[in-house]
């Protein structure tokens, strides 16, 4: 390379290709530099008149334009319905978010207006469209007594409740499930107890689980016969007027 720097240094035909070249790669880089297709050297404050807080920000392309006169020097029709006074700053001129502008800039040609009626039933188609689309999931595995509900759309807001109602089932169903094994081994449990005591009486003493038959003996009453002398005498020894033979 040092070589051939030198040599073409001492060449003249060569020194002025290299004059030629750097010549031309000024002019493109100047032209691409100060190119007016892509730089907007003002951005304007628009109003339509059925949307007077919406902000549109219009930036202009027409040279020797300030932006009271851009509605009346564009030429695009749709332009000349706005209300234009007011320049914007570049750091005013973007999205909401950053700046002042209701949608990001649009430039002077490209503005296309939108009437508010129809800018009003846009969300609302999009909404009736997003709610036709979208339908309940069917699931692998059906769980009982568990039906997934259409999402509900309202003005800016979808409610799809399919996660939480999923959730909800799984959750009833495994507390059934708890609930059933609970009483099975409640009885079960409650059957081995039983069983362990029927079983430890009947080794101790048989008797307290099978209970023997009572048995009572009856009284029969016998009758016995005495004669006055002796019944006259049983009343005296209970009266205490017996008196004893002194023999």
């Amino acid at each position: 390379m040092p070589m051939l720097t030198n040599n073409c240094a001492k060449t003249s035909s060569c020194r002025r290709q290299v004059r030629f070249a750097a010549a031309v790669f000024g002019v493109a880089f100047l032209s691409l530099m100060f190119s007016p297709l892509k730089a907007f050297a003002l951005c304007c404050k628009c109003t339509a008149s059925d949307a007077p807080e919406s902000t549109i920000c219009i930036q202009v392309e027409t040279a020797d334009t300030d932006c009271s006169s851009l509605t009346a020097n564009t030429g695009n029709a749709d332009l000349k319905k706005l209300n234009c006074a007011k320049k914007l700053e570049p750091a005013q001129c973007q999205k909401i978010t950053k700046g002042v502008c209701k949608e990001e800039p649009v430039s002077e040609s490209l503005y296309k207006k939108i009437s508010a009626s129809a800018a009003q039933q846009a969300p609302q188609k999009t909404v009736g469209a997003i709610e036709k689309t979208v339908s309940p999931p069917k699931l692998g595995v059906e769980i009982p007594f568990l039906t997934l509900s259409p999402a509900e759309a309202t003005k800016a807001v979808i409610n799809v409740p399919w996660l939480a109602q999923y959730i909800a089932g799984v959750q009833n169903y495994l507390i059934g499930i708890s609930v059933t094994a609970a009483a099975i081994m409640l009885v079960y449990g409650g059957f081995l107890y039983i069983l362990g005591a029927y079983t430890i009486l009947e080794t101790i003493n048989p008797a307290t689980i099978k209970p023997a038959v009572l048995q009572i003996e009856t009284i029969t009453p016998k009758y016995y016969k005495i004669s006055d002398a002796t019944y006259q005498g049983l009343q005296q020894v209970a009266m205490g007027e017996f008196k004893p033979d002194p023999e």
